[in-house]
């Protein structure tokens, strides 16, 4: 499928609050992935990143109000935690090339201080 039509359906398939530079950069990235799976093993393969798992993303951020934490979702969509060191620092580097960068979480002020 060419990248027009999967953005002409991703953008259909966003309720409400999905903005297009969104699914955008969500394009990107799934390119690169799906590009860097490419030239990887056989093993890799089963970790798609396929339309249908664009949409579910999509849908995801339509629903969450606010700012949106691009980084986690896909974190939360690949497994990430359950994947090898190696193959997390590589995520993590295509997830910086294409302008998706972790977001520091806020600081939560302590009830109490032990000095």
């Amino acid at each position: 499928m060419s990248r027009a039509e999967e953005r002409q359906i991703l953008v259909s398939h966003s309720t409400d609050g999905c903005q297009p530079c969104v699914v955008e950069t969500l394009l990107n990235f799934a390119e690169e992935y799906r590009g860097s799976m490419a030239e990887e093993s056989n093993a890799l393969r089963k970790r798609k990143l396929g339309t249908k798992t664009l949409v579910r993303v999509v849908r995801r951020i339509g629903v969450e109000k606010g700012e949106v934490d691009l980084y986690a979702i896909i974190n939360r969509v690949l497994l990430v935690e359950f994947l090898p060191a190696a193959e997390r620092m590589s995520l993590e580097l295509l997830l910086g090339d294409v302008g998706i960068d972790k977001k520091t979480p806020p600081v939560r002020a302590a009830a109490y201080l032990i000095f």
